[in-house]
């Protein structure tokens, strides 16, 4: 099935594979979108990124690969409030590809209330307006696609934002990441076949198992990333967790658990790994291979962004190719919908 190009497309009726090529020339379009931009420029004391679903994830991916690198508090917000330190030197960054994401909307009134410095990132709708009428600066992005496929506006608006208010230069690391996922993708294309495609053999790896995806350290928006897009495109149940947390608790349920066989854990690994991550790392598998199929996955690129968004991406490949096993259009999204028409109208 997977080395059939005819049959992928038959399944692929909404074309989710050309939303997911296009990701390393999403990082190259951002900063057109926000060079120029109208930025605050009070240096702020903590950023708030919020978002919901596949909007939220792209403030997760630069909150990780921030951590190390500005000395300002980066929180993602999946509310529909801002927390109560909020103020007037926070940076509120609303993100909602639609426009249209009430609790985002929500948080974007606190904003205005508490006198937040204010960005918001859209393809249009009600956040635009709201930007427009209230003299917010905004990132008008490309509109037509899932939110979960605009991950490459949506990560590296948020990025360039940060550049144009002088906080850190980000456009050498976002350019390198660029390059290393055009060549990571021609690996994993329709054309290459299953023995030569790790994508392929995740996804195969996944058909009759219920995976669960373990980051560390910045590898855990990653982890999520992975779990959302096989729940979205593959209609399949996964689950992410995070290192060294799940050895306080979870890893009691592996070493007792019969049920662990029906699962596939997969590691997300780095060859740039500390010794002590390494280690736990190892030691956690060691354990959990004795119930379930282990697997590594391994990041590449010289940069630490690179590294993460090349594991992201092979995420975004192998949630695709698992649809394709399912036999289900990874595009529509009906219990989302459905959920939102029924709490929405109520």
């Amino acid at each position: 099935m997977l080395d059939n190009p005819e049959k992928i497309h038959s399944v692929d009726k909404s074309n989710m594979l050309g939303v997911i090529s296009s990701l390393p020339s999403q990082i190259e379009r951002s900063k057109m979108l926000v060079t120029g931009l109208d930025v605050p420029r009070r240096i702020p004391s903590s950023i708030v990124i919020s978002g919901m679903g596949g909007s939220s994830v792209g403030g997760e991916l630069v909150r990780d690969w921030l951590s190390n690198q500005i000395n300002i508090p980066v929180l993602v917000n999946r509310t529909s409030g801002l927390p109560r330190f909020a103020d007037r030197d926070t940076l509120a960054v609303t993100v909602s590809y639609s426009g249209n994401t009430n609790e985002t909307l929500s948080c974007a009134q606190h904003a205005l209330r508490k006198g937040c410095q204010m960005i918001g990132i859209t393809s249009g709708g009600r956040l635009e307006k709201f930007c427009k009428s209230n003299d917010f600066p905004f990132v008008l992005l490309p509109p037509g696609m899932p939110p979960r496929g605009a991950i490459g506006y949506l990560f590296s608006s948020v990025a360039y934002v940060l550049q144009e208010m002088g906080l850190m230069r980000v456009e050498e690391d976002l350019q390198e990441a660029k390059s290393v996922l055009e060549e990571a993708q021609k690996g994993w294309t329709v054309n290459i076949h299953t023995k030569e495609n790790t994508a392929k053999r995740v996804a195969k790896l996944m058909e009759k198992r219920t995976p669960i995806i373990y980051g560390h350290t910045f590898y855990n928006g990653v982890a999520r990333r992975w779990q959302t897009q096989i729940n979205e495109n593959a209609k399949t149940m996964a689950w992410s967790s995070e290192l060294p947390e799940m050895d306080h608790n979870e890893i009691e349920a592996w070493a007792v658990d019969s049920r662990g066989k029906k699962f596939l854990s997969i590691f997300l690994r780095d060859r740039h790994e500390n010794s002590e991550t390494r280690n736990q790392v190892e030691a956690t598998m060691e354990i959990l291979g004795k119930k379930s199929k282990t697997q590594e996955v391994w990041a590449q690129g010289r940069t630490v962004l690179s590294r993460m968004l090349h594991n992201m991406y092979l995420g975004d490949y192998v949630s695709f190719y698992l649809a394709v096993l399912k036999g289900v259009d990874p595009t529509p999204v009906r219990a989302i919908m459905e959920v939102k028409k029924k709490v929405y109208s109520s």
